[in-house]
């Protein structure tokens, strides 16, 4: 197997993998956010939800012609490796089984997932021989450049309603 994929059908299967794998993330995090008390950023991961299965939906038809085969629950994408969990310091099952403390915790969380994928497509854009493959993964990666920058502002309000709060005290 190579380093990167090769064709779009394996760039959309490892992307359906990485989609499909935020859209149960996010639905946990919201959760857990609601049973914390944290009804904002319930809402928040909701919202982004509903957005990630939308992309995917919207990559599973472009995927094949919309042909594509739901290789989700054969496990994770051949690209996703130990190393891209290795930053966090835990396996990629340790890391799903961990649920977020507060609110920070989610967040950051879920900007280091979005975080692996960006860096994994702009690696294709830059590196992969096929023109379609590099010009999807370059599209790809400007999805979740967009998707980083909303996570980015989600933590700055929970930072500066914290900054706040200790100010009020």
């Amino acid at each position: 197997m190579s380093a990167l994929p090769l064709t779009i059908d394996e760039l959309y299967d490892h992307a359906l993998h990485v989609e499909r794998d935020l859209v149960a993330r996010f639905r946990v995090y919201a959760r857990c956010m609601r049973e914390r008390g944290a009804a904002g950023v319930a809402e928040a991961f909701d919202e982004l939800c509903k957005e990630e299965a939308e992309h995917s939906r919207a990559l599973a038809a472009r995927a094949n012609g919309g042909t594509a085969k739901d290789t989700t629950a054969d496990g994770p994408s051949p690209w996703e490796t130990v190393l891209e969990h290795a930053a966090a310091g835990v396996t990629p099952e340790e890391e799903k089984s961990l649920l977020p403390r507060n609110p920070r915790e989610a967040i950051q969380r879920a900007l280091l997932a979005r975080k692996r994928g960006e860096s994994f497509y702009a690696d294709i854009s830059d590196d992969a021989r096929n023109l379609a493959v590099r010009m999807c993964a370059a599209e790809l990666a400007v999805w979740d450049r967009r998707q980083m920058l909303r996570l980015q502002r989600m933590l700055f309000e929970d930072i500066e309603a914290a900054r706040l709060d200790l100010a009020s005290r």
